[in-house]
């Protein structure tokens, strides 16, 4: 559209013939010559300057130039009329406007040289300006990295400089951050899917060891320009360089680029930028388990438990592990499909039972397993849960593989045991049967935990306590007088099921016998 207000183009009396639907093109060049031979010379983004010659004698070979022309990628053709053509002929008029590649005519007779002149200086003057704001933009986004800028307010800058809402996508497709502009991400994952890609904007990250990342822009709030490219891109490279001084300066810091982990853990490090380290240090999968393996019989010294964990760390699809404490260690295994979760932990624990075979004598390690996430983001509190459950399975004593995204009702149990609300239930449930058992020598508790742990099945009851079932009869006639309830209630014998569970781990019923 510029084209046409040019002073030397003006001259000619421009007319736009056809294919006035691709007028918004952006021209690279302007190129003038014979339309013959032109195709071969040119590589895209062209305006084509010329009075007709070599366009073809017939219709079908003028259409056959055109359409190499179409093939290369020019954006606009200007035809002077008057020395090959005194109109335009209807099948270029029609093929332009398939194309859309504007055809516009010149009705009086201009140098080519003026206007060949004048096209490329606005070409150049623009190219300069490009160059200018693309520095300022690279001296802005670098002097955030340079005083310690974190991704999170990289995103924020580069969301105010291009006025919408800016994602951080990773190699899986995975939303590693954002910065929403008031808009809640949720809304944003929305936006993301329901827009085309050719209307967002993305860059991709710089570097080997960000492959597959890209920044994303979505226009919610105003439409994509020059200039949001430009700070797209400036803004993905200040990443790249983020990442890259981060990981040495955790280096620095720890001497083990795989301390990130620890970070995330504490909420130390934003979720995308522990994904971007793992990244960096060649940690690249689908699904993210988090695991730690303890020692249960807390008996490996330090020097062992530290060499252990640093021979788990090379194992493959393992590597990302840190030492929590003496006897535990936390890290990630990586999966393609989180079907192979349970047979990636056995290999896992078996290759470290052969490891503390010659490192600690053989003395067992327990491997804990949490859930399969696809981002980083969900993982911490999921490496969190595993952490909490370390200490149960100390506690119960606990080998081999133990998977706490499996129901547990002891770990649910061990987990609110502490809890006032939950102390006061399990006595107001058990305490007459306690006190009864006190007073009068009986062994109602022994039974009542029998009764639960057999799912109230009589039969089976009987047989446990070596009684007759009369016997046991007059025994839960007595237990339910005494706790007022009916055993033949589901949410009363789900309750007492629940209370006794929690009675056996202070382990008070082998006292009571």
């Amino acid at each position: 559209g510029s084209l046409l207000q040019l002073p030397s183009v003006r001259a000619g009396i421009p007319e736009v013939a056809a294919g006035a639907a691709g007028l918004s093109a952006a021209v690279r060049w302007l190129h003038v010559g014979d339309l013959g031979s032109l195709s071969h010379y040119l590589k895209g983004g062209e305006a084509i300057l010329t009075n007709g010659t070599g366009f073809g004698r017939d219709a079908e070979a003028r259409l056959e130039t055109l359409r190499g022309l179409t093939d290369v990628g020019v954006v606009a053709i200007i035809l002077e009329l008057g020395v090959v053509y005194t109109s335009v002929p209807v099948e270029i008029r029609e093929e332009c406007d398939r194309a859309g590649i504007p055809l516009i005519t010149l009705g009086r007779p201009v140098a080519f040289v003026d206007i060949s002149h004048e096209v490329h200086s606005v070409l150049v003057d623009q190219r300069v300006s490009v160059l200018s704001r693309q520095s300022a933009l690279s001296d802005l986004f670098l002097s955030q990295v340079l005083e310690g800028a974190s991704l999170a307010q990289l995103l924020e800058l580069l969301s105010e400089q291009v006025g919408n809402p800016v994602l951080l996508i990773d190699h899986l497709g995975a939303l590693a951050g954002s910065a929403g502009r008031g808009i809640p991400e949720n809304e944003l994952l929305i936006a993301q899917g329901g827009i085309e890609p050719a209307r967002r904007l993305s860059a991709p990250l710089p570097g080997g060891g960000v492959s597959g990342w890209s920044l994303m822009v979505i226009p919610l709030l105003s439409r994509l320009t020059d200039h949001d490219r430009l700070a797209a891109t400036e803004a993905a490279r200040a990443i790249s360089l983020m990442l890259a001084r981060g990981h040495v300066a955790t280096e620095l810091r720890w001497r083990d680029p795989h301390m990130f982990v620890l970070d995330l853990l504490d909420d130390e490090m934003a979720p995308g930028m522990v994904a971007l380290q793992a990244t960096h240090v060649g940690f690249d999968a689908r699904i993210l388990v988090p695991f730690a393996l303890v020692d249960t019989t807390e008996e490996i010294d330090s020097d062992s438990w530290n060499e252990l964990a640093q021979s788990v760390r090379r194992l493959p699809g393992a590597r990302l592990i840190s030492s929590l404490k003496l006897g535990t260690a936390l890290g990630v295994i990586g999966l393609e499909d989180v079907r192979h979760k349970r047979s990636r932990a056995d290999d896992l624990l078996a290759k470290v039972e052969a490891l503390t075979a010659r490192l600690t004598a053989g003395k067992p390690v327990t491997l804990v397993v949490g859930e399969g996430y696809r981002s980083w983001k969900p993982l911490a509190p999921g490496m969190r849960r595993v952490r909490a459950a370390t200490q149960y399975v100390v506690d119960r004593g606990l080998t081999g593989v133990y998977d706490m995204s499996e129901p547990d009702v002891d770990r649910l149990i061990a987990a609110m045991k502490e809890a006032p609300e939950f102390q006061e239930f399990v006595r107001l449930r058990l305490e007459p049967v306690r006190r009864q058992d006190a007073e009068r020598s009986s062994t109602l508790m022994q039974t009542l935990v029998a009764f639960c742990q057999n799912g109230g099945r009589k039969s089976e009851t009987a047989k446990a306590l070596h009684i007759e079932r009369s016997s046991l009869y007059d025994r839960l006639g007595r237990l339910e007088a005494l706790l007022e309830c009916s055993f033949n209630d589901a949410a009363t014998f789900m309750g007492l099921q629940l209370a006794v569970a929690a009675y056996l781990q202070t382990g008070a019923v082998a006292h009571d016998r």
